[in-house]
């Protein structure tokens, strides 16, 4: 139990980080006006007063909601303001922040808010009823997941061209892919021989800003490569299921589902997940060193 409560610590670290940046800059949708795409926002108060047909995301911000959304609400470390004869067609699910519901405020779907540990392990119960019992491991996987979600959501609102750019030429079981990913194997496991060799000399104090230091930029390269690999799946996945239209920001959504997958396989879901952090570490590199094509 402890160490599942540990891992949220990032969560509110990441969260405070955000607060930090500064002030908050503000999306409308104003009364009479449509927005016909998804909506993702990082540190940003959200007003709609308009209607919004597609999801919207938030990450660490603020809603105020007078107006209408056609899909779900998605919020992390959020406060959300629904005002009366606001509708919401769909689902209003929240991790974290706070919820003010007025009378007359309609969700058409169901109303999840996560605020405690307690939380956390309903949640996997009512998700994953086959799991035994919602054990701390199972509960450890599902926070992790979390973790990673947010933080590719927060890449992706940053850097959104760059990220859609290095996903539309990344094209699975592909020779170039597997050139990134064996690179990017490379890079993984040269990684893991600094991080013992800094553990090592850190006995000695010399060792500690350089173990930091290379922890810093694995994080870093995870996380870049992560989003654009969770991208390309959701964008493949949207494709598949034929979906009308969907915002980038859901694209994330759909592409940690093979994640989540692959976190509940037992010996088979650890070897993928070995490789997919190699490809992902080798796309990282691409995406810092390589510049992007013209595009005509």
């Amino acid at each position: 139990m402890k160490f599942v409560r540990l891992l949220v610590i990032p969560l509110v670290f990441s969260n405070a980080l955000l607060l930090a940046e500064g002030k908050r800059e503000t999306t409308t949708i104003p009364p009479g006006e449509t927005q016909k795409k998804d909506l993702t926002t990082v540190n940003q108060e959200v007003v709609i007063a308009g209607n919004l047909e597609g999801t919207l995301i938030l990450v660490s911000g603020e809603l105020r909601l007078s107006g209408s959304i056609s899909q779900d609400i998605i919020g992390f470390f959020s406060d959300v303001r629904i005002e009366p004869g606001a509708v919401i067609k769909r689902d209003l699910i929240m991790i974290g922040g706070s919820l003010t519901r007025a009378d007359g405020a309609e969700i058409g779907g169901t109303l999840s808010h996560v605020r405690s540990y307690r939380d956390i392990r309903n949640m996997v119960s009512t998700v994953l009823p086959f799991l035994p019992d919602s054990t701390d491991m199972v509960l450890f996987r599902v926070v992790k997941i979390i973790f990673w979600f947010i933080i590719c959501l927060g890449i992706l609102a940053l850097f959104p061209d760059r990220i859609a750019d290095v996903s539309n030429r990344l094209t699975f079981f592909s020779t170039a892919t597997v050139k990134i990913g064996l690179k990017g194997l490379g890079i993984y496991f040269l990684f893991l021989a600094s991080f013992a060799l800094f553990l090592f000399l850190s006995l000695f104090l010399i060792g500690i800003p350089l173990l930091l230091s290379a922890m810093l930029l694995f994080f870093i390269t995870q996380a870049f490569g992560r989003t654009v690999l969770f991208f390309n799946w959701g964008k493949s996945l949207a494709a598949k299921l034929h979906l009308a239209k969907p915002g980038t920001g859901f694209f994330i959504v759909l592409g940690v589902i093979p994640y989540f997958v692959l976190k509940f396989l037992p010996i088979l879901g650890f070897i993928l997940l070995i490789l997919m952090d190699g490809i992902a570490v080798g796309i990282s590199f691409r995406l810092f060193f390589r510049k992007r094509h013209p595009t005509g």
